[in-house]
Parts: C-alpha cells; sequence; structure tokens
C-alpha cells in the first residue's frame, strides 16, 4: 500500500488531521476550510505570517509541544482525567 515510510507517515498525519476535522461541527468545519483555502491561495511569504497567527490565535504560542500532544490542535492530555460518577 505504501511505496515508502514517508508516504505511510505522511498519510497517519493526514489521518490524524481528517479525523480532527470531522470531530469539528459545521460551523467549525466551514471556518477550517476557509483558513486552509485562504491559505492554499496565497504567497510563500503569507503562508507563514497566517501560520503564526493562527498558532497564536489557538494558543500555541508557549514554545514546543510535548510529543504526547494533539498533532491537529496541540492539546496535551489531561494530566488528571476526569473521575466517573
Amino acid at each position: 500500500m505504501y511505496h515508502n515510510l514517508q508516504e505511510k507517515k505522511m498519510s497517519r498525519h493526514s489521518d490524524q488531521v481528517a479525523l480532527g476535522f470531522m470531530r469539528l461541527s459545521e460551523e467549525e468545519r466551514t471556518e477550517a476550510i476557509k483558513k486552509m483555502s485562504d491559505f492554499l491561495n496565497t504567497t510563500e511569504h503569507r503562508k507563514s505570517m497566517m501560520m503564526e497567527s493562527v498558532r497564536i490565535q489557538a494558543g500555541l504560542d508557549h514554545g514546543q509541544l510535548d510529543q504526547r500532544g494533539c498533532r491537529c490542535c496541540g492539546r496535551l492530555p489531561d494530566v488528571h482525567p476526569p473521575i466517573p460518577l
């Protein structure tokens, strides 16, 4: 199925992003599609500025993320998961 390890890795990353996208509400999906479309249809210089802006808006401007964080949103797992009632 995969021709090389890099192709498998890229597919896994895109699958993770797709799953995160599918979990969004319809309104959030519409907003995400607009952001992605704007990103794809702009200059390379503007893309880096857009990435930085989204990173800050998403609250991901606090340095390196732990490897266990979500690749889509950067959210780290809860340190203390909720206790079932």
